[in-house]
């Protein structure tokens, strides 16, 4: 299955490139024209077996505006004009485009936390490290089930029993539902 995936991954991106490549660079330039600070955010966040990664996207908020981990739902100060739309639209995760052809994420998976956030998760949600099981991914099911409506930490409880769910009936099938339906989640600029 490990093979599969990679390879659907891989093609994935490739097919995403085409279109995504000029939306990036759009992007970067309203980004770098709206506020000062670095195009490209980088954060550390837990991965496969715990092994944590850089992952790269398009700064959606203020620089050195305190924790990223901060903004995670609802209004948000920090939160450039430009950042609201690529936050909405997820053009914001176009670059972790990246983050899957290095083998730091899939596709398809549980999506990676903040370092910090995944120590003071760790503490209060039972099977936690379950997620670090298999690959983060761009998209899961969190995502497609709109994360974004439900509060701080009561959100975690249930991204967690769905990334369980996932990681105990993961199959390529599954992979291109979840993928279908992300498809019509970024239209609909909803969820997170």
């Amino acid at each position: 299955m490990a093979r599969l995936k990679r390879s659907f991954d891989l093609v994935c991106v490739a097919f995403l490139m085409i279109p995504a490549a000029p939306i990036m660079l759009l992007a970067a330039i309203v980004v770098r024209l709206d506020s000062r600070g670095p195009v490209i955010f980088r954060q550390m966040r837990g991965g496969y077996r715990g092994k944590s990664f850089t992952i790269f996207k398009l700064r959606s908020f203020q620089h050195n505006s305190g924790k990223a981990c901060d903004v995670i739902c609802g209004y948000d100060p920090r939160v450039t004009w430009a950042g609201k739309f690529l936050r909405a639209s997820h053009i914001d995760e176009l670059p972790q485009l990246w983050n899957v052809i290095r083998g730091d994420m899939s596709m398809v998976g549980p999506r990676p936390h903040p370092i910090e956030l995944d120590d003071e998760l760790r503490k209060d949600i039972p099977h936690y490290d379950e997620r670090f099981l298999v690959l983060p991914g761009i998209t899961g099911l969190a995502q497609i089930y709109g994360r974004e409506k439900l509060h701080r930490f009561g959100v975690f409880r249930r991204v967690i029993k769905l990334d369980r769910f996932y990681i105990r009936r993961q199959s390529l099938s599954f992979d291109l539902f979840i993928l279908w339906r992300t498809f019509f989640t970024v239209l609909g600029m909803k969820g997170i």
